[in-house]
């Protein structure tokens, strides 16, 4: 697989597990409904553009209705950029996580920074911020977890469906590949969701 569709398709990943774990873990939402990677050019991977997780929503669901567990919901925010940063070594999370035209997570970090804006300090987002890099990622890559190494050695070409925009994601393939890996995370993801809830309530 190109290298430059695998960063997206794991940043995408990041989104889906994120999803899967608040529905699993603390009753937050319905799922993911589909992922789409989508290539400028369909005859070469190189071109891939951007990629999106989406929801699965309730009927009558409003894009802008008040977010009523923010603490998970920034964690699926960030979560694209947790991945990458994890996964690649040429990324870092400030490089991932940016409002400029040019980074993976430009349309997440424009997400977290309305909600940042809306409802707590930029003393809280920095506290977030700097949890995420110096505690959470940086812990999981000095351990060594085994479990993000096994996750690494997957081989994703198989959940690839070619279509007119550039890639679907299989998401029943996806699952089944991920259910381990989930399963080992679960622990991780909970811990990161509780810290956030710390810190955004500590104001």
């Amino acid at each position: 697989m190109n290298e430059s569709l695998k960063q997206i398709l794991f940043h995408e990943i990041g989104h889906y597990i994120s999803i899967e774990l608040n529905h699993k873990i603390f009753k937050r939402g319905y799922g993911v409904e589909k992922i789409n990677l989508i290539l400028t050019n369909l005859n070469d991977d190189s071109s891939i553009s951007f990629g999106e997780t989406i929801s699965k929503n309730p009927k009558g669901y409003k894009e802008f209705d008040e977010i009523k567990k923010p603490a998970e919901f920034i964690a699926t925010t960030v979560y694209g950029c947790v991945f990458e940063t994890l996964f690649f070594e040429k990324v870092n999370f400030y490089y991932c996580f940016n409002g400029g035209d040019d980074y993976s997570g430009k349309k997440d970090f424009e997400i977290y920074q309305q909600l940042i804006t809306n409802k707590y300090s930029s003393d809280i987002s920095d506290k977030l911020i700097s949890y995420i890099v110096n505690n959470y990622i940086s812990g999981m890559k000095s351990n060594e977890c085994n479990h993000l190494q096994k996750f690494n050695q997957l081989d994703f070409n198989d959940v690839l469906l070619k279509n007119d925009m550039g890639y679907l994601i299989d998401l029943e393939k996806l699952e089944i590949k991920l259910i381990d890996f989930i399963n080992e995370h679960s622990k991780n993801y909970k811990k990161f969701v509780e810290k956030i809830k710390t810190i955004i309530e500590f104001q």
